[in-house]
């Protein structure tokens, strides 16, 4: 088991800001920052210090400090950090947390817990990082941009972004490129490439099927890359060069094999959702919120507990974690309910646990009437 979450930025509770500066719909959280520190006229860097990484502040000072971490920015935190940094800038957790790239966690991002652990750079325990998830994402200074949509508002900073995934802004049907490429002159995209690129945005929301819709995305396109000689046999490192003019030209061929794929391959957890409660909890239903509040645990684990608590409610309260004979789950799902008491988060675990309990009632029951008709 990984080791509780420390907050260990320079400073534990940074005086807030004076102002709140509301988030926009779908920012991310670079884009967020960066029109705080604009309004506050000063550097970026400047703004971040007091809930930077780093407890020293010689350490913090070094170039390679500063360039190491904050490429990481706006990946993911967790409640830890989130609610720290939220005073500083007069927001929420849950507003903090909207705007990092981990709410894409099932769908496009894989990894659960260990994943957001590892996004989350403000930590003094960290696992190591899944590359197959971050490797999709583009780093803070990389992030390729719409040229369009910047002329029309220099802040328009959209989440997606930061996924390597979007390489097609819909508004204006040209490419979005990174800033070595900005100066290349705006080109159109085919609609058949436009097409693909809505279905691909369109899948972000984590559940089943779209977690299984990215599976084998990834897949079509390592082995199309490997084809084309794009890249070697290694996939590790392929999602390197999943950039505009890369994907553009096979896009619409890419997204309609991975359909193909999903359409003909059944998952069989969706087939009876109790059965998905009598483990491990659905990956949709654990995250972000379970996920989160389960870190350190790791992904199998926190499933489990979870499953677990959705099975007996409230009643699991008060036991002890000793016994070796108690079900799946149970104890985990003790060790972890006594963390959470003692960090004042119970309260939240429960109400995420009763929305996926009356979210696996309600698919249970279109089941079963889809059965019965």
């Amino acid at each position: 088991m990984l080791a509780e979450p420390t907050y260990v930025g320079p400073h534990a509770t940074p005086t807030p800001l004076p102002l709140r500066i509301d988030p926009r719909p779908g920012e991310c959280w670079v884009g967020y920052t960066e029109r705080v520190a604009a309004f506050y006229d000063v550097r970026w860097h400047d703004l971040m210090y007091p809930v930077g990484p780093t407890a020293s502040a010689a350490e913090y000072t070094t170039t390679y400090v500063q360039q190491r971490t904050w490429q990481n920015a706006g990946l993911g935190l967790t409640y830890v950090s989130a609610a720290a940094i939220g005073r500083y800038f007069q927001l929420t957790a849950a507003e903090v947390i909207a705007m990092q790239i981990a709410v894409f966690q099932g769908s496009a991002l894989m990894g659960g817990a260990r994943l957001l652990g590892a996004m989350d750079f403000h930590l003094e325990h960290r696992p190591g990082n899944p590359w197959h998830s971050l490797g999709m994402v583009w780093p803070r200074r990389n992030a390729p941009v719409c040229t369009a949509c910047l002329a029309e508002d220099p802040s328009h900073r959209p989440l997606t972004w930061r996924l390597r995934w979007h390489a097609v802004c819909l508004r204006h049907r040209t490419p979005i490129r990174t800033p070595a490429a900005e100066d290349q002159p705006p080109e159109s995209v085919p609609e058949v490439t436009v097409a693909a690129q809505e279905q691909i945005l369109s899948r972000l929301t984590p559940d089943a099927a779209n977690r299984a819709f990215f599976t084998e995305l990834q897949e079509v396109t390592f082995e199309q890359f490997r084809a084309d000689g794009i890249v070697a046999k290694n996939k590790v490192v392929y999602a390197r060069h999943l950039r505009a003019d890369t994907l553009i030209p096979r896009l619409a061929q890419l997204v309609h094999q991975a359909t193909a794929k999903v359409d003909t391959v059944s998952e069989p957890v969706a087939s009876d959702p109790q059965n998905q409660i009598d483990e491990k909890l659905p990956m949709d239903l654990y995250v972000p919120d379970l996920a989160d509040l389960s870190y350190p645990l790791d992904l199998d684990t926190g499933r489990r507990a979870a499953a677990a608590a959705v099975r007996l409610g409230r009643r699991t309260t008060g036991v002890g974690s000793s016994s070796a004979l108690m079900p799946a789950g149970m104890r985990e799902l003790a060790t972890l309910l006594a963390r959470l008491e003692r960090e004042g988060r119970s309260e939240r675990y429960w109400r995420a646990i009763a929305a996926a309990r009356r979210i696996a009632a309600t698919a249970r029951d279109e089941s079963t009437t889809s059965r019965a008709g």
